[in-house]
């Protein structure tokens, strides 16, 4: 896992899931596709302790963006 800076996508794993995020989203316009999409690639990465967080961290982030907390 690689880390550059502090902010939520200055990190391999956020970039990784905001770029599966985003692609669903230009294809669907659905938050909760893309969010069950990331939550299944990444189901490994959740269990970690460190990359975890990350993706929730990274979720919420997106979801904001897109205008649709869940």
């Amino acid at each position: 896992m690689g880390t550059w800076e502090v902010g939520i996508l200055d990190d391999d794993i956020a970039l990784d899931i905001k770029v599966e995020f985003d692609e669903i989203m230009s294809e669907e316009k659905d938050v909760v596709l893309a969010t069950e999409a990331v939550l299944e690639s990444f189901s490994d990465s959740l269990e970690d302790e460190d990359e975890g967080p990350v993706v929730i961290l990274t979720l919420a982030y997106l979801q904001i963006r897109a205008g649709n907390l869940l």
